[in-house]
């Protein structure tokens, strides 16, 4: 056994006794440590957040946003639930940060007129044709350059979850929560899970039809955890074009989806 192995196995062993003694004394001391070990998963967070933020956003203000969500979520976490806490955190720092950003309106008013109308036009487009609209179509359709509209698709997919946060909230003494965090059984019944896997499936064909490109630029993005500047070194283009490929890709996946039956 190796020696990188054997100091994991202890900060998993150490980590594991500290949960114990949070959970069981909520000692500030635990929570403190608990705190440092999952401050990565902030750092995370808000870096793939702020990418679709305006530059004079800092990055330090959303941090320290996201450290109170994880606090919260410290508190809150129930293990009964049996729910990971990277995921269940996930969402209270999410939700910390985009109540932030919502009520120091950094999320452009008119970014978002900008998208329903791109979704309009796409409807009407796709109402002609019965297919998913291309880019030309759509500059056409709305009047503007293909990079205006490259430019919508990828600053709203940046920030596609907000509205779906907002949309599956409760509201309780301290706010918003997501509707994620009040779910006591994950285990989905047989139809449900019938009905995810067709979605996978759907999803993995749409994915499958996008031009090669494009899927590399997914998979580097969403998997590989890569900045747009190392795709763009991997693809030999700039990365602007990369930007461009991946808005492509999430638009041509969103609108197939869309017109997928179920």
């Amino acid at each position: 056994m190796t020696t990188s192995t054997l100091v994991r196995q202890d900060k998993e062993v150490q980590l594991k006794l500290t949960w114990e003694r949070f959970l069981n004394t909520r000692e500030p001391k635990a929570k403190e440590d608990l705190a440092l070990h999952y401050l990565p998963l902030v750092n995370y967070i808000v870096g793939r957040i702020s990418i679709g933020l305006p530059s004079h956003v800092e990055s330090g203000d959303l941090e320290s946003i996201g450290v109170l969500g994880m606090l919260k979520a410290l508190d809150r976490f129930d293990q009964s639930k049996e729910v990971k806490f990277e995921t269940y955190a996930s969402y209270r720092i999410k939700g910390a940060i985009f109540d932030y950003l919502r009520k120091q309106d950094l999320l452009s008013r008119p970014l978002r007129k900008k998208t329903v109308q791109l979704e309009e036009a796409s409807e009407k487009i796709r109402q002609r044709t019965n297919r998913v609209p291309t880019t030309s179509e759509l500059a056409s359709e709305l009047k503007i350059t293909h990079d205006e509209v490259n430019k919508i698709v990828w600053k709203s997919s940046s920030s596609y979850v907000i509205p779906l946060d907002k949309e599956n909230t409760i509201q309780d003494e301290e706010g918003s929560t997501p509707l994620g965090d009040t779910i006591r059984d994950l285990n989905r019944n047989p139809a449900e899970e019938l009905d995810r896997k067709n979605i996978e499936a759907e999803l993995t064909h749409a994915i499958s039809e996008l031009p090669e490109k494009q899927k590399i630029t997914l998979a580097m993005y969403y998997y590989e955890d890569k900045t747009l500047k190392e795709i763009g070194a991997v693809l030999g283009v700039s990365e602007s074009r990369v930007c461009q490929l991946h808005s492509e890709a999430v638009y041509r996946l969103r609108q197939r989806m869309q017109l997928t039956p179920n």
